[in-house]
Protein backbone atom coordinates (compact mmCIF):
# COMPACT_ATOMS: atom_id res chain seq x y z
CA UNK A 1 0.00 0.00 0.00
CA UNK A 2 1.47 3.01 -0.92
CA UNK A 3 2.62 5.70 1.82
CA UNK A 4 0.31 8.35 0.67
CA UNK A 5 -3.20 5.52 1.67
CA UNK A 6 -1.60 5.63 5.32
CA UNK A 7 -4.87 7.98 6.20
CA UNK A 8 -7.31 6.93 3.88
CA UNK A 9 -9.67 9.51 2.78
CA UNK A 10 -13.16 9.15 1.83
CA UNK A 11 -14.07 9.90 -1.71
CA UNK A 12 -16.75 12.01 -0.62
CA UNK A 13 -14.02 14.57 0.50
CA UNK A 14 -12.20 14.28 -2.47
CA UNK A 15 -15.57 15.04 -4.73
CA UNK A 16 -16.37 17.69 -2.31
CA UNK A 17 -13.39 19.64 -2.61
CA UNK A 18 -12.86 19.48 -6.08
CA UNK A 19 -16.40 20.45 -6.85
CA UNK A 20 -15.68 23.13 -5.28
CA UNK A 21 -12.44 23.97 -7.43
CA UNK A 22 -14.59 23.76 -10.08
CA UNK A 23 -17.09 26.12 -9.05
CA UNK A 24 -14.34 28.89 -8.07
CA UNK A 25 -13.10 28.99 -11.12
CA UNK A 26 -15.87 29.11 -12.65
CA UNK A 27 -17.50 32.26 -11.18
CA UNK A 28 -14.31 34.03 -10.48
CA UNK A 29 -14.31 34.39 -14.35
CA UNK A 30 -17.31 37.06 -13.75
CA UNK A 31 -14.44 39.34 -12.17
CA UNK A 32 -11.91 38.79 -14.83
CA UNK A 33 -12.68 42.13 -16.92
CA UNK A 34 -12.41 44.29 -14.27
CA UNK A 35 -9.11 42.62 -13.00
CA UNK A 36 -7.39 43.31 -16.40
CA UNK A 37 -7.00 45.37 -19.17
CA UNK A 38 -7.43 43.85 -22.61
CA UNK A 39 -8.46 40.72 -23.50
CA UNK A 40 -8.86 38.39 -21.05
CA UNK A 41 -8.48 34.83 -23.02
CA UNK A 42 -5.43 34.27 -21.76
CA UNK A 43 -7.27 33.68 -18.11
CA UNK A 44 -9.88 32.05 -19.87
CA UNK A 45 -7.45 29.24 -21.16
CA UNK A 46 -5.81 28.98 -17.69
CA UNK A 47 -10.08 28.35 -15.82
CA UNK A 48 -10.22 26.27 -18.57
CA UNK A 49 -7.36 23.77 -18.14
CA UNK A 50 -7.71 23.80 -13.91
CA UNK A 51 -11.74 23.20 -14.38
CA UNK A 52 -10.80 20.00 -16.76
CA UNK A 53 -7.89 19.20 -14.54
CA UNK A 54 -10.52 19.36 -11.14
CA UNK A 55 -12.93 17.29 -12.96
CA UNK A 56 -10.54 14.34 -13.90
CA UNK A 57 -9.91 14.30 -10.26
CA UNK A 58 -13.49 14.20 -9.29
CA UNK A 59 -13.91 11.30 -11.81
CA UNK A 60 -10.93 9.55 -10.47
CA UNK A 61 -12.55 8.76 -7.42
CA UNK A 62 -14.66 6.35 -9.08
CA UNK A 63 -11.38 4.41 -10.34
CA UNK A 64 -9.60 1.27 -8.56
CA UNK A 65 -7.02 4.38 -7.76
CA UNK A 66 -9.20 5.79 -5.68
CA UNK A 67 -9.63 2.80 -3.29
CA UNK A 68 -5.99 2.87 -2.21
CA UNK A 69 -4.59 6.12 -3.11
CA UNK A 70 -7.64 8.81 -2.03
CA UNK A 71 -5.58 10.49 -0.09
CA UNK A 72 -2.94 10.99 -2.40
CA UNK A 73 -5.63 12.57 -4.77
CA UNK A 74 -6.80 14.86 -2.13
CA UNK A 75 -3.15 15.91 -2.49
CA UNK A 76 -2.90 16.84 -6.19
CA UNK A 77 -5.81 18.48 -5.90
CA UNK A 78 -4.56 20.92 -3.30
CA UNK A 79 -1.69 21.25 -4.96
CA UNK A 80 -3.34 21.58 -8.52
CA UNK A 81 -6.27 23.94 -6.98
CA UNK A 82 -3.55 26.05 -5.21
CA UNK A 83 -1.08 26.29 -8.33
CA UNK A 84 -4.14 27.41 -10.46
CA UNK A 85 -4.66 30.42 -8.26
CA UNK A 86 -1.01 31.04 -8.02
CA UNK A 87 -1.22 31.75 -12.10
CA UNK A 88 -4.59 33.97 -11.78
CA UNK A 89 -2.89 36.14 -9.06
CA UNK A 90 0.33 36.44 -11.57
CA UNK A 91 -1.99 37.00 -14.75
CA UNK A 92 -4.41 39.72 -12.78
CA UNK A 93 -2.10 42.18 -10.82
CA UNK A 94 0.96 39.80 -9.00
CA UNK A 95 1.46 40.20 -5.12
CA UNK A 96 -1.29 42.94 -5.18
CA UNK A 97 -4.16 40.99 -7.04
CA UNK A 98 -6.28 39.84 -4.33
CA UNK A 99 -6.74 36.51 -5.95
CA UNK A 100 -3.51 35.31 -3.89
CA UNK A 101 -6.11 35.12 -0.80
CA UNK A 102 -7.70 32.36 -2.64
CA UNK A 103 -4.42 30.13 -1.51
CA UNK A 104 -5.64 30.76 1.90
CA UNK A 105 -9.07 29.69 1.52
CA UNK A 106 -7.82 26.78 -0.25
CA UNK A 107 -5.01 25.89 2.67
CA UNK A 108 -8.24 26.30 5.21
CA UNK A 109 -11.11 24.35 3.47
CA UNK A 110 -8.49 21.09 2.26
CA UNK A 111 -7.21 21.67 6.01
CA UNK A 112 -10.92 21.04 7.72
CA UNK A 113 -12.46 18.87 4.36
CA UNK A 114 -9.21 16.33 4.02
CA UNK A 115 -8.13 13.76 6.53
CA UNK A 116 -4.91 14.05 6.28
CA UNK A 117 -1.69 13.18 8.27
CA UNK A 118 0.84 16.27 9.47
CA UNK A 119 3.54 15.47 6.69
CA UNK A 120 0.85 15.12 4.31
CA UNK A 121 -0.42 18.84 5.14
CA UNK A 122 2.92 20.13 5.21
CA UNK A 123 3.78 18.78 1.74
CA UNK A 124 0.99 19.87 -0.05
CA UNK A 125 0.39 23.27 1.55
CA UNK A 126 4.34 24.06 0.95
CA UNK A 127 4.39 22.65 -2.29
CA UNK A 128 1.88 25.54 -3.47
CA UNK A 129 3.46 28.42 -1.20
CA UNK A 130 6.98 27.67 -2.07
CA UNK A 131 5.22 27.53 -6.06
CA UNK A 132 4.04 30.82 -5.24
CA UNK A 133 6.94 32.22 -4.26
CA UNK A 134 9.52 31.12 -7.17
CA UNK A 135 6.50 32.06 -9.56
CA UNK A 136 6.18 35.43 -8.61
CA UNK A 137 9.60 35.81 -8.22
CA UNK A 138 10.70 34.26 -11.31
CA UNK A 139 8.04 36.56 -12.93
CA UNK A 140 8.87 39.80 -11.12
CA UNK A 141 5.06 39.82 -9.79
CA UNK A 142 6.07 40.63 -6.34
CA UNK A 143 5.00 44.56 -6.44
CA UNK A 144 6.19 47.06 -3.91
CA UNK A 145 7.75 45.60 -0.70
CA UNK A 146 4.28 45.92 1.07
CA UNK A 147 2.33 43.89 -0.92
CA UNK A 148 4.65 40.66 -1.62
CA UNK A 149 5.60 40.93 1.96
CA UNK A 150 2.16 40.78 3.11
CA UNK A 151 1.03 38.34 0.50
CA UNK A 152 4.08 35.96 0.75
CA UNK A 153 3.76 36.00 5.04
CA UNK A 154 0.27 35.56 4.57
CA UNK A 155 0.38 32.44 2.24
CA UNK A 156 2.98 31.28 4.73
CA UNK A 157 1.40 32.10 8.28
CA UNK A 158 -2.21 30.07 6.64
CA UNK A 159 0.09 27.34 5.52
CA UNK A 160 1.93 27.12 9.02
CA UNK A 161 -2.02 27.40 10.68
CA UNK A 162 -3.38 24.93 8.19
CA UNK A 163 -0.51 22.27 9.02
CA UNK A 164 -0.97 22.57 12.68
CA UNK A 165 -5.50 22.42 12.32
CA UNK A 166 -4.43 19.10 10.31
CA UNK A 167 -2.26 17.88 13.00
CA UNK A 168 -5.13 18.53 15.26
CA UNK A 169 -7.59 17.44 14.05
CA UNK A 170 -6.11 14.31 13.05
CA UNK A 171 -4.68 13.59 16.78
CA UNK A 172 -8.71 14.11 17.33
CA UNK A 173 -9.64 11.13 14.72
CA UNK A 174 -7.00 9.16 16.59
CA UNK A 175 -8.94 9.17 19.70
CA UNK A 176 -11.64 9.17 17.84
CA UNK A 177 -10.60 5.77 16.40
CA UNK A 178 -9.09 4.21 19.85
CA UNK A 179 -12.39 5.12 21.58
CA UNK A 180 -14.68 3.65 18.70
CA UNK A 181 -12.59 0.75 18.66
CA UNK A 182 -12.87 0.27 22.73
CA UNK A 183 -16.19 0.75 22.39
CA UNK A 184 -16.48 -2.00 19.91
CA UNK A 185 -14.80 -4.23 22.28
CA UNK A 186 -16.79 -3.37 25.50
CA UNK A 187 -19.95 -4.20 23.37
CA UNK A 188 -18.46 -7.29 22.33
CA UNK A 189 -17.69 -8.12 25.90
CA UNK A 190 -21.25 -7.02 26.64
CA UNK A 191 -22.57 -9.40 24.06
CA UNK A 192 -20.76 -12.14 25.60
CA UNK A 193 -21.74 -11.37 28.90
CA UNK A 194 -25.87 -10.94 27.52
CA UNK A 195 -25.34 -14.44 25.73
CA UNK A 196 -23.51 -16.22 29.01
CA UNK A 197 -26.47 -14.70 30.95
CA UNK A 198 -28.97 -15.57 29.22
CA UNK A 199 -27.61 -19.04 29.24
CA UNK A 200 -27.24 -19.34 32.78
CA UNK A 201 -30.45 -18.13 33.57
CA UNK A 202 -32.36 -20.45 31.41
CA UNK A 203 -30.57 -23.13 32.86
CA UNK A 204 -31.69 -21.64 36.58
CA UNK A 205 -35.29 -21.16 34.68
CA UNK A 206 -35.09 -25.17 34.07
CA UNK A 207 -34.09 -25.56 37.82
CA UNK A 208 -36.92 -24.02 39.35
CA UNK A 209 -39.09 -25.56 36.98
CA UNK A 210 -37.96 -29.29 38.26
CA UNK A 211 -37.58 -27.61 41.95
CA UNK A 212 -41.24 -27.41 41.69
CA UNK A 213 -41.58 -30.92 40.55
CA UNK A 214 -39.58 -32.05 42.73
CA UNK A 215 -41.64 -30.59 45.79
CA UNK A 216 -44.73 -31.99 44.20
CA UNK A 217 -43.13 -35.74 43.64
CA UNK A 218 -43.81 -36.90 46.82
CA UNK A 219 -47.53 -35.90 47.21
CA UNK A 220 -47.83 -37.04 43.34
CA UNK A 221 -45.82 -40.50 44.40
CA UNK A 222 -48.94 -41.15 46.89
CA UNK A 223 -51.59 -39.67 44.24
CA UNK A 224 -50.43 -41.88 41.61
CA UNK A 225 -50.41 -44.82 44.17
CA UNK A 226 -54.11 -44.12 45.35
CA UNK A 227 -54.71 -44.35 41.28
CA UNK A 228 -53.12 -47.71 41.03
CA UNK A 229 -54.80 -49.39 44.24
CA UNK A 230 -58.72 -48.51 42.36
CA UNK A 231 -57.71 -49.74 39.40
CA UNK A 232 -56.18 -52.60 40.52
CA UNK A 233 -58.87 -53.46 43.29
CA UNK A 234 -61.51 -52.37 40.71
CA UNK A 235 -60.17 -55.21 37.81
CA UNK A 236 -59.59 -57.82 40.80
CA UNK A 237 -62.95 -57.61 42.03
CA UNK A 238 -64.30 -57.85 38.22
CA UNK A 239 -62.74 -60.81 38.39
CA UNK A 240 -64.28 -62.61 41.19
CA UNK A 241 -67.79 -61.33 40.44
CA UNK A 242 -68.66 -59.59 37.62
CA UNK A 243 -72.04 -58.40 38.49
CA UNK A 244 -70.13 -55.53 39.78
CA UNK A 245 -69.27 -54.92 36.19
CA UNK A 246 -71.05 -51.17 35.44
CA UNK A 247 -69.35 -49.88 38.84
CA UNK A 248 -66.08 -50.94 38.96
CA UNK A 249 -65.35 -50.45 35.10
CA UNK A 250 -66.18 -47.22 35.81
CA UNK A 251 -64.30 -46.61 38.75
CA UNK A 252 -61.25 -47.79 36.56
CA UNK A 253 -62.15 -45.18 33.71
CA UNK A 254 -62.13 -42.17 36.26
CA UNK A 255 -59.12 -43.54 37.70
CA UNK A 256 -57.58 -43.70 34.32
CA UNK A 257 -58.40 -40.08 34.01
CA UNK A 258 -57.23 -39.15 37.23
CA UNK A 259 -53.89 -40.93 36.69
CA UNK A 260 -53.91 -39.22 32.88
CA UNK A 261 -54.15 -35.62 34.31
CA UNK A 262 -51.42 -36.27 37.28
CA UNK A 263 -49.15 -37.25 34.49
CA UNK A 264 -50.01 -34.31 32.70
CA UNK A 265 -48.86 -32.15 35.71
CA UNK A 266 -45.79 -33.12 35.55
CA UNK A 267 -45.00 -32.87 32.31
CA UNK A 268 -46.43 -29.33 32.09
CA UNK A 269 -44.26 -28.04 34.77
CA UNK A 270 -41.06 -29.39 33.43
CA UNK A 271 -41.62 -29.40 29.79
CA UNK A 272 -39.74 -27.07 27.62
CA UNK A 273 -41.34 -25.85 24.28
CA UNK A 274 -42.38 -22.37 22.97
CA UNK A 275 -45.39 -20.55 24.19
CA UNK A 276 -49.11 -21.81 23.27
CA UNK A 277 -51.47 -19.24 23.22
CA UNK A 278 -54.91 -20.47 23.31
CA UNK A 279 -58.50 -19.28 24.98
CA UNK A 280 -59.05 -21.33 28.39
CA UNK A 281 -60.98 -20.78 31.30
CA UNK A 282 -59.06 -19.54 34.04
CA UNK A 283 -61.31 -21.33 37.01
CA UNK A 284 -60.50 -24.57 35.58
CA UNK A 285 -56.95 -23.56 35.66
CA UNK A 286 -56.70 -22.65 39.03
CA UNK A 287 -59.13 -25.23 40.32
CA UNK A 288 -56.56 -27.93 38.75
CA UNK A 289 -53.88 -26.49 40.37
CA UNK A 290 -55.64 -26.29 43.90
CA UNK A 291 -56.29 -29.89 43.66
CA UNK A 292 -52.53 -30.50 42.27
CA UNK A 293 -51.23 -28.22 45.52
CA UNK A 294 -53.85 -30.19 48.21
CA UNK A 295 -53.27 -34.13 46.92
CA UNK A 296 -49.26 -32.96 47.22
CA UNK A 297 -49.36 -31.77 50.47
CA UNK A 298 -52.45 -33.97 52.04
CA UNK A 299 -52.59 -33.51 55.98
CA UNK A 300 -50.61 -30.26 55.78
CA UNK A 301 -51.77 -26.93 53.87
CA UNK A 302 -55.77 -26.54 53.60
CA UNK A 303 -56.21 -25.35 49.82
CA UNK A 304 -59.76 -23.70 49.96
CA UNK A 305 -60.98 -22.36 46.41
CA UNK A 306 -63.74 -19.93 45.73
CA UNK A 307 -64.97 -19.00 42.24
CA UNK A 308 -67.58 -16.53 40.90
CA UNK A 309 -70.55 -17.99 39.24
CA UNK A 310 -70.05 -16.92 36.05
CA UNK A 311 -66.87 -18.82 34.44
CA UNK A 312 -64.10 -16.19 33.21
CA UNK A 313 -62.12 -16.91 29.72
CA UNK A 314 -58.59 -15.22 29.04
CA UNK A 315 -56.35 -15.82 26.09
CA UNK A 316 -52.80 -17.53 26.65
CA UNK A 317 -50.33 -20.37 27.19
CA UNK A 318 -52.37 -22.68 30.41
CA UNK A 319 -49.09 -24.26 30.73
CA UNK A 320 -47.10 -20.74 31.32
CA UNK A 321 -50.06 -19.42 33.67
CA UNK A 322 -50.12 -22.72 35.47
CA UNK A 323 -46.95 -22.66 36.34
CA UNK A 324 -46.65 -19.33 37.53
CA UNK A 325 -50.18 -20.14 40.17
CA UNK A 326 -47.99 -23.04 40.93
CA UNK A 327 -45.21 -20.62 41.86
CA UNK A 328 -47.17 -18.61 43.72
CA UNK A 329 -48.64 -21.75 45.80
CA UNK A 330 -45.43 -23.08 46.75
CA UNK A 331 -44.23 -19.35 47.53
CA UNK A 332 -47.14 -19.40 50.26
CA UNK A 333 -47.05 -22.34 51.28
CA UNK A 334 -43.21 -21.88 52.34
CA UNK A 335 -44.06 -18.92 54.06
CA UNK A 336 -46.21 -20.91 56.46
CA UNK A 337 -43.55 -23.46 56.94
CA UNK A 338 -45.82 -26.15 54.78
CA UNK A 339 -48.43 -25.64 57.36
CA UNK A 340 -51.57 -23.47 56.89
CA UNK A 341 -54.19 -22.52 55.14
CA UNK A 342 -53.81 -21.48 51.73
CA UNK A 343 -56.50 -20.01 49.52
CA UNK A 344 -57.16 -19.32 45.60
CA UNK A 345 -59.92 -16.77 44.95
CA UNK A 346 -61.38 -15.54 41.40
CA UNK A 347 -62.80 -12.18 40.84
CA UNK A 348 -63.98 -10.75 37.80
CA UNK A 349 -62.85 -6.68 38.02
CA UNK A 350 -63.22 -3.86 35.40
CA UNK A 351 -61.30 -0.72 35.28
CA UNK A 352 -62.94 2.91 34.06
CA UNK A 353 -60.46 3.83 31.24
CA UNK A 354 -60.15 7.35 30.44
CA UNK A 355 -63.41 8.92 28.77
CA UNK A 356 -64.75 8.29 25.73
CA UNK A 357 -62.37 4.59 25.89
CA UNK A 358 -64.07 1.28 26.82
CA UNK A 359 -63.91 0.24 30.00
CA UNK A 360 -60.72 -2.91 30.54
CA UNK A 361 -62.64 -5.91 31.78
CA UNK A 362 -60.01 -8.11 33.88
CA UNK A 363 -60.05 -11.80 35.76
CA UNK A 364 -58.55 -11.25 39.42
CA UNK A 365 -56.79 -14.29 40.92
CA UNK A 366 -55.65 -13.92 44.33
CA UNK A 367 -53.30 -16.18 46.77
CA UNK A 368 -53.66 -15.32 49.98
CA UNK A 369 -51.09 -17.09 53.11
CA UNK A 370 -50.73 -16.33 56.45
CA UNK A 371 -47.39 -16.86 56.97
CA UNK A 372 -44.67 -14.82 57.82
CA UNK A 373 -44.86 -12.32 55.76
CA UNK A 374 -42.51 -9.62 53.75
CA UNK A 375 -40.89 -6.31 55.11
CA UNK A 376 -40.75 -3.26 52.96
CA UNK A 377 -37.23 -4.04 51.76
CA UNK A 378 -38.13 -7.46 50.25
CA UNK A 379 -41.56 -6.74 48.91
CA UNK A 380 -40.35 -3.82 46.94
CA UNK A 381 -37.54 -6.44 45.72
CA UNK A 382 -39.39 -9.13 45.31
CA UNK A 383 -39.08 -9.32 41.10
CA UNK A 384 -35.46 -8.71 41.41
CA UNK A 385 -33.81 -11.82 39.56
CA UNK A 386 -31.87 -14.13 41.71
CA UNK A 387 -33.15 -12.31 44.86
CA UNK A 388 -34.03 -14.82 47.60
CA UNK A 389 -34.45 -14.23 51.67
CA UNK A 390 -33.81 -18.31 51.52
CA UNK A 391 -30.72 -20.01 52.79
CA UNK A 392 -27.97 -20.30 50.17
CA UNK A 393 -28.90 -23.81 48.42
CA UNK A 394 -33.18 -23.62 48.97
CA UNK A 395 -33.56 -21.58 46.36
CA UNK A 396 -32.99 -19.00 43.05
CA UNK A 397 -35.03 -16.51 43.51
CA UNK A 398 -36.28 -16.90 40.31
CA UNK A 399 -39.86 -18.11 41.12
CA UNK A 400 -40.96 -14.37 41.15
CA UNK A 401 -39.23 -13.17 38.27
CA UNK A 402 -40.31 -15.66 36.12
CA UNK A 403 -44.23 -15.34 37.08
CA UNK A 404 -43.75 -11.55 36.71
CA UNK A 405 -42.33 -11.56 33.55
CA UNK A 406 -44.62 -14.00 32.08
CA UNK A 407 -47.40 -12.50 33.84
CA UNK A 408 -46.08 -9.07 32.12
CA UNK A 409 -45.53 -11.15 28.70
CA UNK A 410 -49.78 -11.67 28.96
CA UNK A 411 -50.37 -8.12 29.12
CA UNK A 412 -51.46 -8.27 32.47
CA UNK A 413 -50.15 -7.65 36.11
CA UNK A 414 -48.93 -8.93 39.45
CA UNK A 415 -48.94 -7.03 42.61
CA UNK A 416 -47.68 -8.32 46.30
CA UNK A 417 -49.08 -7.26 49.49
CA UNK A 418 -47.36 -8.06 52.87
CA UNK A 419 -47.25 -7.56 56.19
CA UNK A 420 -44.54 -9.15 58.32
CA UNK A 421 -45.78 -11.87 60.73
CA UNK A 422 -49.43 -11.98 59.38
CA UNK A 423 -48.75 -12.80 55.62
CA UNK A 424 -49.32 -12.37 51.89
CA UNK A 425 -51.47 -11.41 49.25
CA UNK A 426 -50.98 -12.15 45.59
CA UNK A 427 -52.78 -10.44 42.98
CA UNK A 428 -52.80 -11.50 39.64
CA UNK A 429 -55.14 -9.44 36.96
CA UNK A 430 -55.59 -10.58 33.38
CA UNK A 431 -57.45 -9.47 30.09
CA UNK A 432 -60.95 -11.05 30.21
CA UNK A 433 -62.08 -12.53 27.12
CA UNK A 434 -65.96 -13.72 26.06
CA UNK A 435 -65.72 -17.22 26.38
CA UNK A 436 -65.29 -18.76 22.77
CA UNK A 437 -68.10 -20.90 21.28
CA UNK A 438 -68.55 -24.32 22.45
CA UNK A 439 -67.22 -27.09 20.10
CA UNK A 440 -70.34 -29.43 19.23
CA UNK A 441 -69.87 -32.32 20.80
CA UNK A 442 -70.79 -35.97 19.26
CA UNK A 443 -73.53 -37.86 20.53
CA UNK A 444 -73.05 -41.71 20.75
CA UNK A 445 -75.98 -42.12 18.62
CA UNK A 446 -74.42 -40.28 15.74
CA UNK A 447 -73.42 -42.94 13.05
CA UNK A 448 -69.22 -42.81 12.02
CA UNK A 449 -68.25 -43.79 8.65
CA UNK A 450 -68.27 -48.03 8.02
CA UNK A 451 -64.44 -48.40 9.11
CA UNK A 452 -64.93 -52.38 8.08
CA UNK A 453 -63.27 -52.85 5.57
CA UNK A 454 -60.32 -50.84 6.34
CA UNK A 455 -56.76 -51.77 6.63
CA UNK A 456 -54.78 -50.38 9.93
CA UNK A 457 -51.14 -50.60 10.88
CA UNK A 458 -50.15 -50.46 14.51
CA UNK A 459 -47.44 -49.64 15.77
CA UNK A 460 -46.46 -49.12 19.44
CA UNK A 461 -43.48 -51.13 21.50
CA UNK A 462 -45.34 -51.41 24.74
CA UNK A 463 -47.27 -55.23 24.39
CA UNK A 464 -49.79 -54.44 26.14
CA UNK A 465 -50.60 -51.09 24.59
CA UNK A 466 -50.62 -52.31 21.55
CA UNK A 467 -53.15 -55.28 22.42
CA UNK A 468 -55.36 -52.63 23.99
CA UNK A 469 -55.41 -50.50 20.92
CA UNK A 470 -55.47 -53.39 18.54
CA UNK A 471 -58.51 -54.72 20.76
CA UNK A 472 -60.47 -51.45 20.39
CA UNK A 473 -59.36 -50.94 16.41
CA UNK A 474 -60.70 -54.26 15.87
CA UNK A 475 -64.23 -53.52 17.77
CA UNK A 476 -64.27 -50.20 15.39
CA UNK A 477 -64.38 -52.60 12.02
CA UNK A 478 -61.04 -52.58 11.39
CA UNK A 479 -58.18 -55.09 10.34
CA UNK A 480 -54.99 -54.43 12.26
CA UNK A 481 -51.60 -55.42 11.99
CA UNK A 482 -50.15 -54.67 14.59
CA UNK A 483 -46.00 -53.66 14.95
CA UNK A 484 -43.60 -53.41 17.41
CA UNK A 485 -40.92 -50.27 16.05
CA UNK A 486 -40.46 -48.19 12.89
CA UNK A 487 -38.12 -50.69 11.78
CA UNK A 488 -40.82 -53.46 11.71
CA UNK A 489 -43.65 -50.87 10.82
CA UNK A 490 -41.50 -50.28 7.36
CA UNK A 491 -41.55 -54.04 6.46
CA UNK A 492 -44.93 -54.89 7.59
CA UNK A 493 -45.92 -52.12 5.04
CA UNK A 494 -44.13 -52.58 2.26
CA UNK A 495 -45.30 -56.34 2.49
CA UNK A 496 -48.64 -55.90 3.33
CA UNK A 497 -50.80 -56.44 0.35
CA UNK A 498 -53.58 -54.61 0.08
CA UNK A 499 -51.43 -51.42 1.42
CA UNK A 500 -52.68 -50.56 4.75
CA UNK A 501 -55.22 -47.44 4.38
CA UNK A 502 -54.15 -45.89 7.75
CA UNK A 503 -50.99 -46.03 10.29
CA UNK A 504 -50.94 -45.53 13.76
CA UNK A 505 -48.48 -44.82 15.33
CA UNK A 506 -46.52 -43.85 18.80
CA UNK A 507 -43.70 -41.69 19.01
CA UNK A 508 -41.55 -42.95 21.56
CA UNK A 509 -40.32 -46.61 20.49
CA UNK A 510 -36.50 -47.96 20.57
CA UNK A 511 -34.69 -49.17 17.11
CA UNK A 512 -36.95 -46.47 15.42
CA UNK A 513 -38.87 -43.78 17.00
CA UNK A 514 -42.24 -42.36 15.47
CA UNK A 515 -40.71 -39.12 14.29
CA UNK A 516 -37.99 -41.11 11.72
CA UNK A 517 -40.92 -43.69 10.88
CA UNK A 518 -42.83 -41.59 9.78
CA UNK A 519 -40.61 -39.80 7.56
CA UNK A 520 -40.01 -42.97 5.86
CA UNK A 521 -43.83 -44.28 5.43
CA UNK A 522 -44.45 -40.91 3.65
CA UNK A 523 -41.42 -41.65 1.26
CA UNK A 524 -42.70 -44.62 0.43
CA UNK A 525 -46.41 -44.31 0.42
CA UNK A 526 -47.26 -39.99 0.36
CA UNK A 527 -50.85 -40.27 0.44
CA UNK A 528 -51.13 -42.82 3.60
CA UNK A 529 -53.00 -41.39 6.06
CA UNK A 530 -51.11 -41.45 9.89
CA UNK A 531 -52.49 -40.76 13.49
CA UNK A 532 -49.47 -40.06 15.49
CA UNK A 533 -50.04 -40.25 19.48
CA UNK A 534 -47.79 -39.49 22.48
CA UNK A 535 -47.58 -38.36 25.89
CA UNK A 536 -45.67 -35.07 25.21
CA UNK A 537 -46.70 -32.72 23.05
CA UNK A 538 -45.38 -32.20 19.66
CA UNK A 539 -42.32 -29.51 19.62
CA UNK A 540 -42.42 -27.37 16.48
CA UNK A 541 -39.15 -28.88 15.22
CA UNK A 542 -41.06 -32.15 14.80
CA UNK A 543 -43.95 -30.77 13.28
CA UNK A 544 -42.34 -28.82 10.64
CA UNK A 545 -40.62 -32.34 10.08
CA UNK A 546 -43.87 -33.45 9.01
CA UNK A 547 -44.48 -31.93 6.39
CA UNK A 548 -47.92 -31.97 4.12
CA UNK A 549 -51.01 -33.14 5.22
CA UNK A 550 -53.13 -36.15 6.00
CA UNK A 551 -51.89 -36.82 9.81
CA UNK A 552 -53.23 -35.90 12.74
CA UNK A 553 -52.23 -35.83 16.47
CA UNK A 554 -53.66 -37.21 19.78
CA UNK A 555 -52.14 -37.04 23.08
CA UNK A 556 -51.96 -39.87 25.90
CA UNK A 557 -54.13 -40.62 27.56
CA UNK A 558 -57.35 -40.85 25.20
CA UNK A 559 -60.59 -42.30 25.03
CA UNK A 560 -62.31 -45.57 22.59
CA UNK A 561 -64.61 -42.44 21.97
CA UNK A 562 -61.38 -39.80 20.96
CA UNK A 563 -59.67 -42.42 19.03
CA UNK A 564 -63.03 -43.34 17.31
CA UNK A 565 -63.64 -39.84 16.43
CA UNK A 566 -60.20 -38.73 14.95
CA UNK A 567 -59.76 -41.99 12.62
CA UNK A 568 -63.17 -41.77 11.27
CA UNK A 569 -61.72 -38.34 10.83
CA UNK A 570 -59.77 -39.76 7.91
CA UNK A 571 -62.16 -41.25 6.01
CA UNK A 572 -65.26 -39.14 6.06
CA UNK A 573 -64.81 -36.95 3.90
CA UNK A 574 -61.42 -35.58 1.51
CA UNK A 575 -61.80 -32.17 3.17
CA UNK A 576 -60.79 -33.84 6.88
CA UNK A 577 -57.45 -35.65 5.50
CA UNK A 578 -56.46 -32.77 4.15
CA UNK A 579 -54.78 -31.40 7.84
CA UNK A 580 -53.61 -32.10 10.92
CA UNK A 581 -56.43 -30.17 12.81
CA UNK A 582 -58.77 -32.79 13.40
CA UNK A 583 -60.07 -33.76 16.91
CA UNK A 584 -56.98 -34.59 19.46
CA UNK A 585 -56.55 -34.64 23.30
CA UNK A 586 -56.44 -30.64 24.21
CA UNK A 587 -52.98 -30.12 25.10
CA UNK A 588 -53.48 -26.55 26.96
CA UNK A 589 -55.21 -28.54 29.83
CA UNK A 590 -52.89 -28.38 32.98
Amino acid sequence: MSAFSLRPAGTGAIRLLSSMAVFAFTTFAAVDPFMVEGSIAALVQVRVIWILGACLLFWSTWTRIALHHATAIGMVLCVWTGSGVVLLTEMTGGASSPYWTMVMLTFFTVALVLPMKTWQAALSFGTVAVFYYAWMMGHDATGTNYTWVSSNAGIWLAALVSVWAVSFLDRLRMRETQHLQHLETLNQQLRAEIAEREKVQKIAIRTQQLDAVGQLASGLAHELNNVLMIISGAAETLQRDSSTFTKNTERIILSAQRGGRLTSDLLLFARKGAREDEPFCVDQMVQDVAELVQSSHRGRIDVRYSSPAETCWVKGDVQLLSQVMLNLCLNSINAMNNNGTLQLAIHPTSSTAAEGVTSLTWVQIEVIDHGKGMDAESLQRAFEPFYTTKAPGEGTGLGLSMAYGTIQDHNGTLELESIVGQGTRAVVKLPRIQAPVAAVVRKESEKYPDLSPRCVLLVDDDPMVRAVMQEALRSFGFKVIPTRDGADALTQFQNADPSPDLVILDMMMPVMGGAEAFIRLRKIQPEVPILVYSGFALDQSTRDSFAGGGWKFLRKPFTNNELHAVVSQFFASPATTSTEEGTRKSESSP
